[in-house]
């Protein structure tokens, strides 16, 4: 490594919770802003479960549950 290349800090949590901090801090009195986060959570949260299910799919996890249980 030469000289002049500082090295990379290993965590970066500080600054995650002072932007995190500060984001919301900004969405309490901002509008717009707080509707854009909320639009972009929303989607998360739908992208989400549609992996979830595209994964059940390809695994083979999609149970018909219109057939009767097996009672023996």
């Amino acid at each position: 490594m030469s000289s002049n290349v500082t090295p990379r800090p290993t965590s970066t949590r500080t600054a995650t919770t002072y932007r995190a901090a500060a984001q919301a801090a900004h969405e309490e009195h901002c509008d717009r802003c707080r509707a854009a986060s909320q639009a972009d959570a929303a989607f998360v949260a739908a992208n989400g479960a549609s992996m979830a299910r595209r994964d059940r799919k390809q695994l083979g996890l999609i149970l018909d549950m219109t057939a009767p249980a097996v009672t023996s």
